[in-house]
């Protein structure tokens, strides 16, 4: 098992794109099952959630750039492709040994630093 506080870029990719525990459970799920392809309705399913809910969330993540998606008949399909890796490994490392951990970053205010990091990967307009 895992000791001591969660690493700082763990703390800061759950700061910056992890909003709740139901969106971390998608996000995992999606990545272990890569590369097969999920709707809201099979997501719902296999967490036992809301297909509403894991469709929200589900949009939530693929606009955060964590997931693609496409559109098949008249449902949208998504998948994990792997851009952020080592961070989604090591949440799903943790999230395993220590959900209580994961679960209170997740709802934890950042600290100063954790705040000072996820703000280096900002991407941010050319100046005026």
């Amino acid at each position: 098992m895992t000791a001591g506080p969660l690493s700082p870029e763990l703390r800061a990719f759950l700061h910056e794109y992890i909003k709740s525990v139901e969106q971390a459970e998608i996000l995992l799920l999606l990545f272990r099952t890569s590369p097969r392809e999920s709707n809201a309705v099979r997501v719902g399913r296999e967490l036992r959630i809301d297909a509403v809910s894991a469709a929200r969330r589900l949009g939530d993540l693929q606009a955060a750039g964590l997931l693609s998606a496409r559109i098949e008949d008249v449902t949208l399909q998504y998948w994990y492709e792997g851009a952020l890796d080592p961070l989604v490994r090591e949440l799903a490392q943790e999230f395993a040994e220590r959900p209580t951990t994961v679960s209170s970053a997740i709802y934890a205010a950042p600290t100063d630093d954790v705040r000072a990091f996820a703000d280096a990967f900002r991407v941010r307009g050319k100046p005026k």
